[in-house]
C-alpha cells in the first residue's frame, strides 16, 4: 500500500495529501483525511481488540507504530519485534498516570521516531509517547486525525481539552490520548497513548 504524496507549506498553514488540502481549522478538510486515513487504520480496528505483532514493511512506511500491538503485552513479547530498549529508566510510584505502582520507562527506536514504552512492575506495557522525530515532519496540531491514524488508531470525535499547544482526548476507548506541539500554533512534536488504571 502506498502512502500518499504529503506536502506541508509552513508559511500558508496549509496541509496537502493527494487531492485534499487543509487550512487552519477547516474541520471539513479535516475529515476528509480522516477517511482517507482510514484506510491505512486496517492494522488496528480499535484498540480493544489487538494482537502483538511486527508492522509489514509495506505499513512501516506509513505508520510510526501500531498502539494496539504494544499495550498490555509483556516486555519479552514487544522486544522480538522492537528489539532491545536503547534506555532502561525506573518509574517511582505515583509518578505517571499509567503506572501509579510505579515500573519503568524504556526507550526504542523505531525508524526515525524514538518512543518510551511505560512497563508497569510485572514488564507489561500500559502507555506509549513518541519522544522525538515528529517535529521534522511539521504536522500542525490540526494534523492530529493524520499523525494518530500513524500511532494505528482512528479517532473518530473531536478532542475533549483544545489547548494552544495540545489536543487531549481523557477517556477514548479506556486511552487517554494527547498530541502535543513545540509552541503554541507550532509543530506536533509528540504523542501520547495510554491505557486509563482501573485504580
Amino acid at each position: 500500500m502506498e502512502e500518499q504524496s504529503i506536502s506541508i507549506s509552513k508559511q500558508s498553514g496549509s496541509f496537502v495529501e493527494g487531492d485534499v488540502n487543509i487550512n487552519g481549522g477547516d474541520f471539513v478538510a479535516r475529515d476528509k483525511v480522516i477517511n482517507i486515513t482510514n484506510q491505512y487504520n486496517q492494522v488496528s480496528d480499535s484498540l480493544a481488540s489487538h494482537v502483538p505483532r511486527k508492522l509489514s514493511e509495506a505499513e512501516a512506511e506509513y505508520f510510526i507504530i501500531d498502539t494496539a500491538s504494544l499495550v498490555d503485552y509483556h516486555v519479552t513479547q514487544l522486544e522480538k519485534n522492537l528489539g532491545a530498549s536503547l534506555f532502561i529508566t525506573p518509574v517511582r510510584i505515583g509518578t505517571t498516570e499509567e503506572i501509579p505502582d510505579g515500573g519503568e520507562t524504556r526507550m526504542y527506536q523505531v525508524n526515525q521516531y524514538q518512543i518510551n514504552i511505560n512497563f508497569d512492575k510485572l514488564g507489561i506495557a500500559k502507555g506509549v509517547q513518541v519522544i522525538s522525530g515528529l517535529t521534522e515532519r511539521a504536522y500542525s496540531l490540526e494534523h492530529w486525525p493524520l499523525v494518530l491514524s500513524k500511532m494505528g488508531i482512528a479517532v473518530t470525535q473531536q478532542p475533549d481539552i483544545v489547548a494552544p499547544a495540545a489536543r487531549r482526548w481523557t477517556k477514548y476507548l479506556g486511552y487517554s490520548i494527547a498530541v502535543f506541539a513545540d509552541k503554541p500554533a507550532g509543530n506536533i512534536w509528540s504523542v501520547r497513548i495510554y491505557k486509563i488504571s482501573n485504580r
